[in-house]
């Protein structure tokens, strides 16, 4: 679920480290740069193509390269979207040639259950996204078939809008898993937002994660958002920094009849 704690450690704890982050969840849901998403979907005939880099920081060894961490979301009818997304890492052992790796890949269903401030009515938005995880390509594990569902509330307080995430889980091999974040940003109509996104993630029998993000997203046109952000993250006690940054891009698909 949680999607994207990838990096390569010094060879003394590279075995370890790529076992805790790999087996952490890995959320990748449709709002970058958050690993959260909001209660919205992409207006029916429309295409949301979300496009980052992460670049993953560790207490040794070479920075983790992530690039492109994609989502694509397709507005299908009135208040659902269809959501792909996937992430392709640059994996260098610490011997060997370094390797492309296909992973963190969803398909999923968004649907808006309560229409709320984000679509222009009163109260909080209220949506579920649920769908498949699919089989890693090249991966070190998670050759299997994973699924999760999430329940997302927004609302907006004053010149702030939060943003509320709860998931559950089974990963690709198979252990359960349960993700919580809370997203606060800045009203959308301003050019430039602060943002922040604090989470926590936990597999069963396996690992732990907690991380805070701060950065900010600039509105260049109505149809195109650039993201910056930094975010400091902790599994098991395994300190990592992480520098997010990329583009969203919105487009007419076709135009609904």
């Amino acid at each position: 679920m949680t999607r994207r704690h990838h990096h390569i450690l010094s060879t003394s704890i590279a075995a370890l480290s790529a076992t805790l982050i790999l087996g952490a969840p890995s959320l990748a849901h449709a709002y970058r740069p958050f690993d959260g998403t909001d209660a919205e979907v992409a207006e029916l005939g429309e295409l949301e193509l979300e496009f980052d880099t992460f670049v993953t920081f560790a207490t040794a060894g070479i920075p983790d390269l992530t690039s492109p961490v994609l989502t694509v979301n397709v507005g299908v009818y009135r208040r659902i979207e269809l959501v792909l997304e996937t992430n392709n890492e640059l994996y260098r052992p610490a011997v060997g040639k370094a390797t492309d790796r296909l992973d963190e890949t969803h398909l999923f269903l968004k649907g808006v259950v309560r229409e709320g401030f984000a679509q222009g009515k009163t109260g909080p938005s209220i949506a579920i996204e649920a769908g498949p995880w699919l089989p890693n390509i090249n991966g070190l594990i998670g050759d299997g078939i994973g699924g999760s569902v999430a329940t997302i509330c927004s609302v907006q307080v004053a010149q702030t809008i939060a943003h509320f995430n709860a998931l559950a889980a089974f990963d690709l091999e198979k252990h359960a898993e349960i993700f919580g974040s809370i997203i606060l940003e800045g009203l959308k109509d301003r050019q430039v937002r602060p943002i922040t996104e604090i989470l926590a993630t936990h597999t069963f029998g396996g690992s732990t994660t907690y991380s805070a993000l701060f950065g900010a997203i600039w509105k260049a046109n109505k149809d195109l958002d650039v993201d910056l952000a930094v975010r400091a993250l902790s599994t098991d006690n395994i300190p990592m920094g992480q520098v997010r940054f990329g583009f969203t891009l919105r487009a007419p698909l076709w135009h609904p009849g």
